[in-house]
């Protein structure tokens, strides 16, 4: 296959050299590696990085998606082998998970509904992923709005079905190489899945917290 600098011209690396330093992030903490999901996170983690460098800005969304499943589904088998089983409301309905392979199954819309049912997050937490959602869901059919420039407030603003994304023209700046509207939601699925991720664990991090080895 060749070496990166075989396959891709300098200015395509050094472009995705530019996203990475600019990104700045931080080393996501989820406390022990108690089970292979976790590592698995830890992975989809690295990919989502990766797509979001070269540029894949697409899938790097709906790789920002899977993560904030996967995370999710962590923190409620967890919740799963203490309780027996979980149940809140979805749809109009109960709905009831009673084993690892159903929880398995669960689409993100539910796990985000037992999610707030068993205090793993917050009200602003549930919005914020719930936005998530929305981009994920919209980007898979090519249908994410427009990042709209609004010069008085120096603002990017996008309309999702649950409320407007904002863009700090500042933070676009200091952070992203460019101000395309499928990088913008790239950069902003992300780095908001990182940061709720991140909030969502810092419970297991403290009950759990990661051997010196890990």
């Amino acid at each position: 296959m060749g070496t990166l600098s075989q396959r891709y011209n300098e200015e395509f690396l050094n472009r995705a050299e530019e996203r990475k330093e600019k990104l700045q992030y931080e080393k996501l903490t989820v406390g022990r590696k108690t089970a292979g999901r976790v590592d698995h996170i830890l992975n989809l983690l690295f990919q989502t990085h990766q797509n979001y460098y070269f540029g894949y800005h697409e899938a790097a969304v709906c790789l920002s998606g899977i993560l904030l499943e996967q995370a999710l589904t962590v923190l409620l088998e967890e919740k799963l082998a203490t309780a027996g089983r979980l149940k809140t409301r979805y749809k109009n309905r109960d709905a009831v998970v009673s084993g690892p392979n159903e929880l398995n199954r669960s689409s993100l819309g539910l796990l985000l509904e037992l999610a707030k049912s068993y205090g793993i997050c917050t009200q602003t937490q549930y919005d914020e992923m719930r936005t998530l959602q929305f981009i994920r869901n919209t980007s898979i059919h090519g249908m994410l709005p427009e990042f709209e420039f609004d010069e008085v407030k120096q603002i990017r603003k996008a309309k999702t079905e649950f409320k407007s994304v904002v863009l700090p023209e500042e933070e676009i700046r200091a952070h992203t190489v460019g101000s395309d509207s499928a990088e913008l939601w790239a950069y902003y699925a992300l780095t908001r899945t990182r940061a709720v991720i991140d909030e969502i664990f810092k419970p297991r991090a403290v009950r759990l917290p990661p051997r010196t080895t890990e």
